[in-house]
């Protein structure tokens, strides 16, 4: 396994990498263009381990049927997994937007945490979803970290893990 990097290379990569992407889009939407906060988690949960167009095509078709987690509640798990079918694990990423929508409501009255504690205290939301609807919907300065991400920073010598 690489060192670490000394602080004056690791402030050299910063460098290299603020160059190369120097800052937020202005203008972004949150995850897969939501323009919220419960769609930006919702997309998000559909987007594990889907491609983007089959994640695209599952949140219209779900969203075409509700928007909110009340009307989310209101349909059966059968009805939502027919609308997510696209992007895979459907059965399960049913379960947990169910599971979600009903946490959501009880625990905070449908708003949306803006922590990453309180987003990954609820079901189907782990600390790379929370990193992103922090960073997209929230404007949070966070990362969110994926194998790639976690194997490149340890191959260049940003971290050691």
């Amino acid at each position: 396994m690489k060192e670490v990097l000394a602080p004056d290379e690791v402030a050299q990569v910063y460098r290299h990498l603020s160059r190369a992407m120097p800052g937020r889009t202005p203008g972004a939407k949150g995850p897969k263009g939501q323009p919220d906060a419960f769609r930006s988690c919702v997309s998000c949960m559909l987007s594990a381990q889907s491609r983007d167009r089959n994640t695209a095509a599952a949140t219209r078709a779900l969203f075409a049927l509700a928007r909110t987690p009340q009307a989310m509640l209101a349909l059966d798990d059968e009805t939502i997994a027919r609308a997510i079918k696209p992007c895979g694990l459907y059965n399960m990423k049913a379960r947990n937007i169910r599971a979600f929508c009903t946490a959501l409501l009880a625990e905070h009255g449908g708003a949306v945490p803006d922590t990453r504690e309180g987003l990954m205290a609820l079901p189907g939301i782990g600390r790379k979803c929370a990193d992103i609807v922090l960073s997209f919907t929230f404007g949070r300065d966070v990362i969110a970290v994926d194998t790639h991400v976690h194997r490149v920073c340890n191959r260049i010598g940003l971290a050691q893990a």
